[in-house]
C-alpha cells in the first residue's frame, strides 16, 4: 500500500501547509495588530509626555512668578530638592539644586528651628497639611521671613515615601504687621495715658464699647457702669446735648469744642469741652469722642473776671480816696487850727467838733478802700502770728460779746511771716465782726494757726496758689453762712448783705485788700445754714521776729523847733495848710510844688535842711527819688513821707523799708509836729 500511504502523507503535508499556511497568516495578523497598536501606544505616550512637560513648565513659571519656591524631600534618599525661586529666596544661586534635608533646617533661625521640626514631623505622622512661619538667615546675614506648606505621600505599605513643600516669603507682611502691632501698643498707651476723656461708641446704636481710664476719674462712672449702654442711658448727658451732639456728628462727621455741662455720677457738675468724630473699624461706623474737664479752667476764667473787675473798683476807689484824704486833711487841718482861736463857750465850737467827726469818719472810709485797692502804704516786719492775735484777743472778747463762745487754737513752732502787724490785726477784727454778725442768737468762733506747704502748685477756689510754705489763719463760725450767689461778690466795696445802716460794705474788702497786699491769698467756704469759714494764707518767712525801731518807741510833745524844714507837695491846700502850721511852730520852712523846684531852692540856702517832707506820688520826680537826690548832697538830712496813697509804679508793692518814716493822709497836725520832733530828735538818719 504504498501508493495508499503515499498519497495520506501527501494529503497531511497538504493539510499541515495549509494549516501552517492559516496560522502563519492569523500570526501575522496578531503581530501586525500589535505592532500597529504598540504604535499608537508610542505616540500617545509622546502626546502625555509633552502635556506634562508643558503642564509642567507652565507650573514652574507660575510658582516663579508667583515668588512660590517648591521643595521636595525623598524619605529613602534623605535628599531634598529645591526651585530656582527657593534658592532666591535662600539668597543662593538661583539654580535647582539637590542637597540633604538638614540643609534646609540648619538656614532657620535658631529660636525658630524647634518649632519647625515639630510641626514637619506632626504632619508626617497624623498624614496632615502642615504650616509653619520661621525665619532663615540669608548668607549676606539679611534676616527673612518664610511661610511653608506642604504634605506627605505614602507608599502601599503605608510609610512616608517623599513630602512635597510650597514656601514664600512674608517678610514685608510680617514687618506690617509689626508695625501695626506697634502703632496699636502706642495707641494704647496714647489712649490709656491721655489727660483727656476717650470714649469709643457705635454710632448706629451708640452703644459704648471702649472707655480709657481718665473717662472714671472724669465722669465717675467706672466701666462696668457703661460698657455696652447707650449713651441716652447716662444720666451724664441733659436730652439737648445728646441730641445736637449725634444731630452734627451724622450731618458733619466729625465735631469740635462743643462746650456743656454734664452731671458726674455723684451728682456734681462738670464743664466739658468735646470733640469727635467718625472712625471706621473691623467695618463697623464707630464714634470716637475726646472730651477735656475745663471744670477748673471755667473756675480760673471766672477768677480772674472777678480779679479785673475788682481791679477795675480798686483803681477807681484808690483815685476818690487820694482826692478825698487831701481834701480831708486840709478840712481836718484847717479845724485843729481854727479851735483854739475860739473860747472855749463859743458855738462855733459844736460845729468844729462835728466837721472834724464827720471828716474823720470819712477818713475811716478812705483807709478802708486804700486797703482794698492796694495802695496803702505799709511797714511790714517779720512776726509771729499767734503774738499778733494774742495782743487783740482781750479786744476781741469785747467785740463780740458773752453769747459767742471763743476759741484761739494757736498752731505749734509756727513760721514768721512778713506783714504790716497793725493791718494783720485789722485783718482779724474784721473777720471776728463779719462772723459776730452772722450769729445774733450765739454761736461759736474758732481762730486756728497752723504751718502748710505745698509741694507744687495747688489750685484752691480757682486760685493758683505757689509751691512753697505758708501760716494759715482759719476763721470759722456757725453762723448763718452764705449762699454761692453771696460768696461771688463778698469781697467787693460797699457791698453787704447786712440792713441799710448796718454796715458800709467795706469789711471784707479791706481784709482782701490787705492779704492781697501783703502776697497772700484768703478764701470763703459757707453755704446757708452751715456757717461759714475764712482762711488766709500768708507765704512764710525765714528770719527772725522785727523790733519795734527806736522812732516807733517814741512819742514826745510837740514843742516846735528852730530848724530849717524842707516841704515838698504839689496839693496846693495842703502845702499851704502843713507851711502855715509850721512856720506857727517856729521851723524855717521851704514850700515847693515839685521835686525840680525842691531842688532848686536849696541852692540858695547857707544852712542844710534838717528835714524833708515829701509827698510820694507827684508829677515828673516822686518822692523817692528826690530824697536819694538830696541825700547824695546831704547825708545826714532825714525824711518823712506823706501820701494820700502809693501808686504800684512809683513804690514796689506799696512797700516803704524798715525804719522809714511815714503818715497817711489825712493826718492831725498835732500828729504831724510830734512826728516831727520824733524823727529830727532821733540818732542817725
Amino acid at each position: 500500500m504504498p501508493n495508499g500511504l503515499e498519497e495520506a502523507r501527501k494529503r497531511v503535508q497538504t493539510y499541515m501547509i495549509e494549516a501552517v499556511g492559516a496560522a502563519g497568516v492569523v500570526l501575522f495578523g496578531t503581530m501586525m495588530f500589535w505592532v500597529l497598536t504598540l504604535k499608537k501606544d508610542i505616540r500617545v505616550r509622546r502626546a502625555t509626555e509633552l502635556e506634562l512637560v508643558e503642564h509642567q513648565q507652565r507650573l514652574e513659571l507660575a510658582l516663579s512668578a508667583a515668588e512660590i519656591g517648591a521643595w521636595q524631600w525623598d524619605v529613602a534618599t534623605d535628599m531634598s530638592t529645591r526651585d530656582a525661586t527657593l534658592n532666591r529666596m535662600l539668597g543662593l544661586e538661583a539654580a535647582e539644586s539637590t542637597q540633604g534635608l538638614d540643609d534646609l533646617f540648619d538656614r532657620i533661625v535658631a529660636e525658630d528651628r524647634v518649632a519647625v521640626r515639630g510641626e514637619f514631623n506632626r504632619a508626617i505622622q497624623d498624614r496632615d497639611t502642615y504650616v509653619t512661619e520661621y525665619r532663615i538667615v540669608r548668607p549676606d546675614g539679611s534676616l527673612r521671613w518664610l511661610r511653608g506648606r506642604g504634605r506627605a505621600f505614602y507608599d502601599g505599605d503605608g510609610r512616608p515615601s517623599h513630602v512635597t513643600g510650597a514656601t514664600i516669603d512674608v517678610t514685608d507682611r510680617r514687618e506690617a504687621e509689626a508695625a501695626l502691632r506697634g502703632s496699636e501698643e502706642k495707641f494704647a498707651k496714647a489712649f490709656q495715658a491721655s489727660p483727656d476723656c476717650i470714649a469709643i461708641s457705635d454710632l448706629e446704636s451708640e452703644g459704648i464699647i471702649e472707655i480709657n481710664d481718665r473717662f472714671e476719674e472724669i465722669t465717675g462712672y467706672a466701666r462696668e457702669d457703661v460698657m455696652g449702654r447707650s449713651v441716652e442711658s447716662l444720666d451724664m448727658f441733659e436730652a439737648l446735648v445728646r441730641d445736637a451732639r449725634m444731630a452734627v456728628v451724622r450731618e458733619q462727621g466729625s465735631f469740635r469744642d462743643f462746650e456743656f455741662q454734664i452731671r458726674r455720677k455723684d451728682g456734681q457738675p462738670a464743664t466739658i469741652l468735646m470733640s469727635g468724630g467718625i472712625m471706621e473699624i473691623a467695618g463697623r461706623k464707630r464714634l470716637l469722642t475726646v472730651s477735656r474737664d475745663i471744670t477748673g479752667r471755667k473756675e480760673l476764667e471766672l477768677q480772674l473776671r472777678q480779679a479785673q473787675k475788682m481791679d477795675a473798683i480798686g483803681r477807681l476807689a484808690a483815685g476818690v480816696a487820694h482826692d478825698f484824704n487831701n481834701l480831708l486833711t486840709v478840712i481836718l487841718g484847717n479845724c485843729e487850727v481854727a479851735t483854739p482861736l475860739l473860747k472855749p463857750d463859743d458855738p462855733v465850737q459844736d460845729t468844729l467838733r462835728d466837721i472834724r467827726a464827720s471828716a474823720e469818719r470819712a477818713a475811716g472810709l478812705t483807709t478802708q478802700l486804700l486797703a482794698f485797692s492796694r495802695r496803702q502804704i505799709i511797714q511790714p516786719r517779720v512776726l509771729n502770728v499767734n503774738e499778733t492775735i494774742g495782743e487783740i484777743r482781750r479786744m476781741m472778747t469785747r467785740l463780740i460779746g458773752e453769747h459767742i463762745g471763743v476759741r484761739f487754737v494757736p498752731g505749734q513752732d509756727l513760721w514768721h511771716v512778713s506783714a504790716d502787724p497793725g493791718q494783720l490785726q485789722q485783718v482779724i477784727v474784721n473777720l471776728v465782726v463779719n462772723a459776730r454778725d452772722a450769729m445774733p442768737e450765739g454761736g461759736r468762733l474758732t481762730i486756728e494757726t497752723r504751718n502748710i506747704q505745698f509741694a507744687q502748685d495747688h489750685v484752691e477756689r480757682g486760685a493758683k496758689v505757689p509751691a512753697g510754705d505758708y501760716v494759715e489763719i482759719c476763721v470759722e463760725d456757725t453762723g448763718t453762712g452764705m449762699e454761692a450767689a453771696t460768696i461771688e461778690r463778698l469781697f467787693e466795696p460797699f457791698f453787704t448783705t447786712k440792713d441799710a445802716g448796718k454796715g458800709t460794705g467795706l469789711g471784707l474788702a479791706t481784709v482782701y485788700g490787705i492779704v492781697k497786699q501783703s502776697d497772700g491769698f484768703v478764701f470763703v467756704d459757707s453755704a446757708p445754714g452751715a456757717g461759714a469759714t475764712f482762711w488766709i494764707l500768708l507765704p512764710r518767712a525765714d528770719a527772725p521776729v522785727t523790733a519795734m525801731s527806736p522812732a516807733e518807741t517814741l512819742r514826745g510833745a510837740s514843742t516846735g523847733g528852730q530848724e530849717t524844714v524842707l516841704l515838698v507837695e504839689d496839693e496846693d491846700d495842703v502845702r499851704e495848710l502843713i507851711h502855715d502850721y509850721l512856720e506857727g511852730q517856729g521851723y524855717t520852712v521851704l514850700s515847693a510844688s515839685t521835686g525840680e523846684e525842691g531842688i532848686a531852692l536849696l541852692h540858695d540856702v547857707s544852712d542844710p535842711p534838717a528835714l524833708l517832707i515829701s509827698d510820694i506820688v507827684m508829677p515828673g520826680m516822686n518822692g523817692r527819688v528826690l530824697s536819694d537826690h538830696l541825700r547824695a548832697t546831704y547825708p545826714h538830712l532825714k525824711v518823712l513821707y506823706v501820701s494820700g496813697y502809693t501808686d504800684d509804679g512809683h513804690v514796689r508793692h506799696s512797700l516803704l523799708p524798715q525804719g522809714t518814716h511815714f503818715l497817711q493822709k489825712p493826718f492831725a497836725l498835732s500828729t504831724l509836729a510830734t512826728k516831727i520832733r520824733d524823727i529830727v530828735d532821733a540818732a542817725g538818719v
